[in-house]
């Protein structure tokens, strides 16, 4: 179980999603968030091996523009571009009522798929979602100017620019997995700009009492690239939601606080 079965699913336009999936039951699917290298196998692989180890189908799609899916050059990366892709990939595995779990962009991109098509969502797991703000709240906190920093050196992308933002990711930068840093490093060198440039989105917070499903959400104190004060937008927002805001965490609540993420989520789960 430790390495992932894998395959590719047809989109529109001749678009692919690459997918990895772990064990058998119930489907999880979980959708990563933004940045350099990024994709669902390196965002969760911890986590889906405890998952399937307890009896669910772990799903990790890499959304178009990352990981190892398709990088068009001639699309708007907006959230609705994104919740499509993940709508057509359930359709196209013939599941229904499944539980999405996203961090960041892809808690972003999970909430508008249970906007659009609730009858495919029976519950969601958020860790930080992007777009409870304007885009001007994000612009200002420090992990988001630094990954800009990374992104807009004119010398390219290093490894040494990208190990120092992604310990912003953590209240304790010692706990980055430096492996984690190469290969995502490797893996950004597959990407190309244009999941950047063309990236838009819209404050989700209006919409949120449009969500019918049961939220689990986390947040880290000490986030530096999203704003702790969504969690307080979630709860007040979301008709049936539970929030878990953890001191000892930043961005990356899923890695830096595994273990109470993963008991958290089983007990969600069995209700």
């Amino acid at each position: 179980m430790d390495q992932p079965r894998l395959s590719r699913i047809a989109l529109e336009r001749g678009l692919e999603m690459n997918l990895a999936e772990l064990g058998e039951g119930p489907a999880l699917i979980f959708i990563h968030g933004s940045g350099p290298g990024a994709s669902s196998w390196n965002n969760f692989r911890g986590n889906a091996r405890h998952f399937a180890g307890k009896g669910y189908r772990c799903l990790m799609p890499d959304m178009v523009g990352f990981g190892h899916s398709s990088k068009p050059e001639d699309v708007d990366f907006t959230l609705d571009f994104h919740a499509g892709t993940i709508v057509r990939a359930i359709e196209s595995l013939t599941l229904s009522k499944v539980v999405l779990i996203g961090n960041s962009l892809g808690g972003a991109v999970a909430i508008q798929v249970a906007l659009d098509r609730p009858d495919l969502v029976d519950r969601l797991v958020l860790m930080a979602p992007g777009w409870l703000d304007e885009r001007e709240v994000f612009a200002q906190m420090p992990g988001i100017q630094a990954m800009r920093r990374v992104l807009l050196d004119e010398g390219g992308l290093k490894l040494e620019n990208l190990e120092q933002t992604f310990a912003l990711m953590f209240a304790d930068p010692a706990r980055l997995p430096h492996d984690l840093v190469r290969e995502r490093f490797e893996m950004a060198k597959l990407q190309n700009s244009t999941v950047y440039s063309r990236a838009t989105g819209y404050n989700l917070s209006s919409r949120l009492k449009e969500l019918v499903q049961p939220v689990l959400g986390f947040w880290g104190a000490a986030d530096r690239f999203c704003p702790v004060s969504g969690a307080l937008t979630l709860a007040q927002e979301v008709a049936d939601c539970t929030m878990m805001i953890s001191r000892q965490c930043g961005h990356w609540f899923m890695m830096e606080q595994s273990e109470l993420f993963d008991r958290e989520v089983l007990a969600f789960l069995s209700k």
